[in-house]
């Protein structure tokens, strides 16, 4: 066979440590055959595949050799060769660069400590994760021992003798962490717990639900309870100064996720021996939820 120089072609496919080399000829039938060899490592052949053809346009010929590295790809995939899962980066991710006092950019030396605040705005409902992104100047990077600390959030350190680099990312997932993100305000301390470099730009991310407007933040929610009784004890009532056999009532906080004892809230309030609970009778019991927030009550 010979190639047409017409429409003679080759395609040379680089896929990691694969080579696929593809040339078009033509027969005495007038049919292109596109013959694709694979060579992996040292091996020989390991597949060959032959297309066929007919001679039609130079557009399709082209389609032809582009459709070529999807064949590759396939086959390539059917191998005992494994890949990374590519995963999408979040749409709730929110970010906000840390303002220091002083500003940036600012050089660090052992035991240096500037505090910074971070305002994102917002108030989040729920965090799944939280990033610091820090950036360093060309000339005296992050790197060869260094070592820095953000308080209340984590920190990173280097080996000596690692090159430096200019951007270290530190990932957060502890819950103690993001409770001081659920206002969206972040305030702490950068640190050099070791060596030298210059801190040009600490950017926070949040990964998580904002709270939408009108809602009140999970951790300002209270369960509150109001419990009406009735002293049955005229003496008992006198020594508390409260009236007998008549409705009384109390507001007491209550933990929602624990059973409670209603007499025992009752005594507590009062202020009186256990003993006293067989003279407490319970009439009813009602509850609000609050917002400990001023501007907001549900």
């Amino acid at each position: 066979m010979s190639c047409i120089n017409y429409y003679c072609s080759s395609v040379l496919i680089n896929k990691n440590e694969q080579e696929g080399l593809v040339k078009i000829y033509n027969n005495s039938s007038n049919l292109y055959i596109v013959v694709i060899p694979i060579i992996y490592n040292s091996m020989k052949f390991v597949t060959k595949t032959t297309i066929m053809l007919q001679k039609q346009t130079k557009a399709k010929m082209i389609f032809a050799l582009l459709f070529i590295p999807v064949l590759l790809t396939a086959a390539t995939l059917t191998s005992n060769t494994s890949y990374n899962r590519a995963f999408a980066q979040s749409s709730d991710l929110i970010c906000s660069d840390a303002v220091f006092t002083p500003s940036l950019p600012q050089s660090f030396t052992n035991g240096t400590s500037i505090p910074f605040s971070v305002d994102f705005g917002i108030t989040f409902n729920t965090i799944s994760k939280v990033t610091a992104i820090s950036t360093y100047d060309n000339n005296d990077a992050f790197g060869n021992g260094d070592k820095y600390y953000i308080d209340n959030y984590g920190g990173q350190e280097t080996q000596p003798g690692t090159v430096e680099i200019t951007s270290m990312t530190l990932h957060s997932i502890d819950p103690s962490v993001f409770s001081q993100f659920t206002d969206g305000i972040f305030q702490g301390k950068y640190i050099d717990n070791n060596g030298k470099f210059t801190l040009t730009s600490l950017k926070f991310c949040v990964a998580g639900e904002p709270l939408q407007q009108g809602v009140c933040p999970a951790k300002n929610v209270e369960h509150w309870d109001k419990i009406v009784f009735m002293i049955t004890n005229s003496d008992i009532a006198s020594r508390l100064n409260l009236s007998a056999n008549t409705e009384l009532d109390i507001k007491v906080l209550d933990n929602p996720l624990k059973v409670a004892d209603i007499k025992q809230k009752v005594v507590e309030f009062l202020k009186v021996p256990n003993e006293y609970k067989r003279y407490i009778q319970i009439l009813s019991v009602d509850y609000a939820i609050i917002c400990k927030s001023p501007s907001l009550q549900i």
